[in-house]
């Protein structure tokens, strides 16, 4: 039987609403100070692709 990780306490989730791994808020952050400093449409748009795929990725069963 598969074992299910309880996103509220396991040390790997932060205290959010979709419970984002800390890897994933880590990259996301240095993505964003990177938009900030080199602001590219076509950075933009890896971001917005980056999160759509993080919120899937989160958020399949």
């Amino acid at each position: 039987m598969e074992t299910r990780i309880n996103k509220r306490t396991h040390s790997d989730y932060t205290q959010s609403a979709a419970y984002l791994p800390k890897d994933l808020v880590k990259i996301f952050k240095q993505l964003a100070l990177e938009l900030e400093i080199g602001h590219s449409e076509a950075m933009e748009e890896a971001v917005r692709m980056w999160c759509d795929a993080a919120i899937k990725k989160v958020s399949q069963p």
